[in-house]
């Protein structure tokens, strides 16, 4: 299971993570995780931490920090795709390949 496969996972059983303290992972409510996908989460901590902690990409409109709204495979399953979405705007934005790369934003009258 590759690390956006863990986050997709974690967020459809409900379960929040958040960096803790001193390079910690938290996890809420940790009675919800399955003990395969705690192992996966224990495998893959560092990616996911550094995943949590990058910094948000600003909205295009606003400037405020956006919200990681998904993380799903695209439709030929060839890459995990970002969903984004400022709330204060109603845009959404998707990174199409890594979240190192900008978001192409989508304004509420395209969608």
């Amino acid at each position: 299971m590759n690390v956006h496969e863990v986050l997709s996972r974690c967020r459809d059983l409900g379960v929040i993570l958040a960096p803790g303290p001193a390079g910690t992972l938290r996890v809420s409510p940790p009675g919800r995780l399955p003990a395969e996908l705690r192992q996966e989460l224990k495998r893959c901590k560092g990616e996911v931490l550094a995943l949590l902690i990058q910094p948000s990409w600003p909205c295009l409109h606003c400037g405020r920090p956006a919200e990681i709204e998904a993380v799903e495979p695209s439709l030929d399953g060839q890459r995990m795709l970002t969903f984004w979405n400022c709330q204060r705007c109603e845009v959404w934005g998707v990174t199409p390949s890594t979240l190192r790369e900008p978001p192409v934003w989508v304004s509420k009258r395209e969608q």
